[in-house]
């Protein structure tokens, strides 16, 4: 497999996993608290897991 074949096949996938990272540190913050820290936590309410955010 020739290098620029092997190059281009990568890019798209460093590019998926560069943006999902920054998606993933956009609910991080310092010193205060940010509601997208639990926005994906699920509790159990009356014996069924419930996300919080609903």
């Amino acid at each position: 497999m020739p290098t620029k074949q092997i190059i281009s096949s990568h890019e798209s996938n460093m590019t998926k996993a560069v943006d999902f990272l920054q998606n993933e540190l956009k609910s991080v913050r310092t010193g205060r608290a940010a509601p997208g820290l639990v926005e994906n936590l699920v509790v159990d309410y009356y014996g069924s897991p419930t996300p919080l955010k609903s």
